[in-house]
């Protein structure tokens, strides 16, 4: 079985695999995407390796917890690794291959127990009346107020989602993007 430790590693054995995405729903997969698979708190997503790799998946990560037999060894093949603390790394490793979207936007955080929805919607309309395409992403979904918005299904989006989403508008010339941040999204590391 073959195992990464560092990020460095994985960011490298992707880009060697031409990985186009990365997707941690099976269901979502398209082809020449890589599934990245962790145990949920209901259900253990690497079970669902051979799936991946039958909807078109040229790589696979997996977290590694322990040596029980969660992913049948007759699917194990060089296209899937093992990788400690996968979860954790999930949003690093988008934003590397998204080209650190984050880093060429302004992006502005607003949490609160009531009103980020709210506010989220005011401060990117905002920044647009001065000028600055502005996006947000939160319950509404991820895009441009007045525009169709793209549903995460969740407050904060995924790491996958927010890297990738981030990516997407940069390429769009926008220069900001206004999140609502849970308090789950913060635990769950999906702003990372």
């Amino acid at each position: 079985m073959r195992r990464f430790d560092s990020l460095e590693e994985i960011v490298a054995w992707l880009h060697h695999m031409g990985v186009n995405g990365l997707q941690q729903d099976h269901r979502s997969l398209r082809p020449g995407d890589a599934f990245l698979a962790w145990p949920g708190a209901h259900h253990d997503a690497r079970q669902h390796v051979a799936a991946a790799f039958e909807a078109g998946a040229v790589a696979v990560l997996v977290e590694e917890l322990d040596q029980r037999s969660w992913v049948p060894s007759a699917v194990w093949s060089e296209r899937t690794v093992a990788v400690p603390g996968l979860k954790a790394l999930a949003g690093e490793l988008a934003a590397r291959l998204a080209g650190n979207p984050s880093l060429l936007m302004c992006v502005i955080g607003i949490t609160g127990t009531n009103g980020k929805t709210s506010t989220a919607w005011w401060v990117a309309q905002w920044l647009q009346a001065l000028g600055t395409p502005c996006a947000m992403a939160g319950t509404l979904g991820f895009g441009r107020p007045g525009q169709a918005m793209q549903a995460t299904g969740l407050t904060t989006p995924s790491a996958l989602q927010w890297q990738q989403g981030l990516q997407q508008l940069q390429q769009q010339g926008v220069q900001a993007c206004a999140v609502e941040v849970s308090s789950i999204g913060l635990v769950e590391g999906r702003l990372a």
